[in-house]
């Protein structure tokens, strides 16, 4: 099915919720080389369908309101261009980006390898404060040895800091899941900034200045990381 024709908004069945737990917004920003599977993630995750084909020159805005972890949420995802042509486009929606999904396919080498290109996009477009990043590997569904591959991906992601989720867009495998921890890094995040903005203390400096070093170290992370892989 051609992902053209799709509606862009779900919306989930949940029992209305209290003043105290108000709607929150997120924006989520897709990234990943041409081919690894974004769309194909992200129209699953909204519409609950797999698109074997999207034209890789789109870039696509969805909506979904669903709940995590007991709390109500309004996502808005972007599902960018892997094409080296909308590159400055890129960086604006890294800009606004609450969180990111980094995604590369678990049958593609060359796109695991080439993550540090959009590490160092994130670490250009974002050196003022850091972004919570999940990292997914896309199309388990088509690896013989899934242990090693999901193996390497925690290795990486334990470098950059971040939480890693294995993915089957085609087989609908992992993909709440990836989204949903994309949600709860932002959560925490908020946590972080929200107690180092009021609190003035030594230590609370010192988390901000940590949080500002560990995003501009990611690009360095990832290359070091895979440089021993190879």
């Amino acid at each position: 099915m051609n992902a053209k024709s799709l509606r862009r908004t779900r919306a989930d069945s949940i029992v209305p919720q209290p003043q105290s737990q108000r709607r929150r917004k997120h924006r989520i920003v897709v990234l990943g080389e041409e081919g690894v599977g974004k769309s194909a993630l992200t129209i699953q995750y909204v519409q609950n369908l797999f698109v074997d084909y999207h034209d890789p020159t789109l870039e696509e805005e969805y909506t979904r309101l669903t709940t995590i972890d007991e709390v109500p949420v309004e996502l808005s995802i972007l599902d960018t261009a892997g094409q080296d042509e909308v590159a400055r486009l890129r960086e604006q929606h890294v800009r606004q980006a609450d969180g990111l999904v980094l995604v590369y396919s678990l049958t593609d080498s060359k796109s695991y390898e080439r993550l540090h290109r959009f590490a160092t996009l994130i670490e250009r477009t974002r050196d003022y404060a850091p972004v919570p990043i999940v990292l997914v590997g896309n199309k388990d569904d088509l690896v013989r040895d899934v242990d090693a591959a999901e193996e390497e991906g925690r290795r990486l992601a334990g470098n950059m800091g971040c939480p890693f989720v294995r993915t089957s867009a085609r087989l609908r495998r992992g993909v709440d899941e990836a989204f949903a921890q994309c949600v709860r890094e932002i959560r925490r995040q908020e946590r972080i900034c929200d107690a180092t903005t009021i609190d003035s203390t030594p230590t609370a400096k010192l988390l901000r200045r940590k949080s500002i070093r560990m995003i501009r170290s990611v690009s360095r992370r990832i290359k070091r990381s895979l440089s021993r892989q190879q």
